[in-house]
């Protein structure tokens, strides 16, 4: 397994056990799998940056995560899983904006949540910042 590979690993299991804590003492396990989505998203963006020198734009999405782009040669994906599609525990598609206009992360990366509306980050959104 490779370092990257690793700390998304880690990353996921540290979101998981701290999604256990919240106010109630119960665990949402729903929010806690929309929550690990997010940060392997956000592992994954990063390391595409890393590669090809900038974030993708709202018109590639996430979908340049797992599907080279030829205008890219520095792309040394997938950075995702296949299994990873980029849909929520609700089934809602994510929603990925660069630059960021809601947040203050590099780019915003959130879930419509459990009403499936886009709050723009507000409401039962569950966001990357």
């Amino acid at each position: 397994m490779d370092l990257t590979k690793s700390l998304i690993l880690f990353s996921v299991l540290v979101l998981i056990l701290a999604s256990c804590q919240s106010n109630e003492g119960t665990l949402s396990t729903r929010e806690g799998f929309t929550k690990a989505r997010i940060l392997i998203f956000t592992n994954a963006l990063e390391a595409y940056k890393k590669d090809v020198g900038t974030f993708p734009t709202i018109g590639e999405g996430l979908a340049i995560l797992l599907l080279q782009s030829n205008d890219k040669p520095n792309w040394h994906g997938p950075y995702i899983d296949r299994r990873d599609v980029p849909r929520d525990a609700w089934l809602n598609h994510f929603i990925y904006i660069y630059p960021p206009i809601f947040g203050d992360k590099d780019f915003d990366l959130y879930s419509p949540g459990p009403n499936g509306i886009d709050e723009q980050g507000k409401g039962d959104d569950i966001v990357n910042w």
